[in-house]
């Protein structure tokens, strides 16, 4: 599979409205999700990124434009004025990071990817459930690689809005997937195991494909059918 510009690359899941608090500091608001973040990273490797997304009747129209204006392929989000857009906030503190869902938009259905292209990657970025098997399977033909991430198939969520997670993961959900990324927190979830190696052992017999273990600042790791890989941390030259 060639990476270059007439690459087509789709994320499924919903772009969120971010709402970051930095030391008790509000900044502001920004729009968020694998929707945006995964699609601009594909965008800046050369490939055509397409999203599949939904916003609610109130995504700023100024958030649109300037997905626009970066180049994204925006044909196939969808704009639901029957409900809100999905928004979290995110506290970060000495503590590690803090996450509550404000508001959730409306599930991204099977039928909302019929007009999409065939693609040579896709990935489902979720964020709170709104990518069910259903939509899953659609995309599954669409796409002659898929990749999941974890998070919004585990994600649960408190009275409040906190997000907590929590296993088991449909095996089926799996099964569609040639390549699965995950955090420690969530592979927790899933195994049991808080040492990295054990988990990605387990992880390895519940998938297999490639597994992707996310460890932060230790880096991550990478288990395929024979061996397991470690990638160490990309140290960035400044913080800003």
């Amino acid at each position: 599979m060639r990476i270059g510009f007439h690459m087509k690359f789709t994320v499924v899941g919903h772009t969120t409205v971010d709402l970051i608090y930095v030391a008790k500091h509000p900044t502001r608001p920004t729009p968020g999700g694998p929707s945006v973040y995964a699609s601009m990273t594909a965008l800046r490797l050369g490939c055509e990124s397409m999203p599949v997304s939904k916003v609610g009747y109130d995504f700023p129209e100024e958030f649109m434009v300037w997905l626009s204006k970066s180049q994204l392929n925006t044909n196939f989000y969808v704009r639901d004025l029957n409900s809100k857009t999905t928004r979290f906030k995110l506290v970060y503190g000495n503590s590690g990071r803090t996450l509550k869902l404000l508001s959730l938009c409306s599930p991204i259905a099977p039928n909302e990817l019929v007009n999409l292209p065939k693609v040579e990657l896709a990935h489902v970025g979720s964020v709170a459930g709104e990518v069910g098997l259903d939509t899953l399977k659609a995309l599954r033909i669409k796409a002659q690689m898929l990749s999941i991430d974890v998070q919004g198939f585990i994600r649960k969520f408190k009275v409040d809005g906190e997000v907590y997670e929590e296993g088991p993961l449909n095996p089926e959900i799996l099964s569609n997937a040639d390549i699965v990324k995950l955090s420690m927190k969530e592979a927790e979830a899933l195994t049991g195991a808080s040492d990295p190696m054990e988990a990605v052992k387990k992880l390895g017999k519940m998938h297999r494909g490639v597994v992707l273990l996310t460890l932060g600042e230790l880096g991550s790791l990478c288990t395929t059918a024979c061996r397991i890989l470690r990638s160490p941390p990309y140290k960035p030259p400044k913080f800003v």
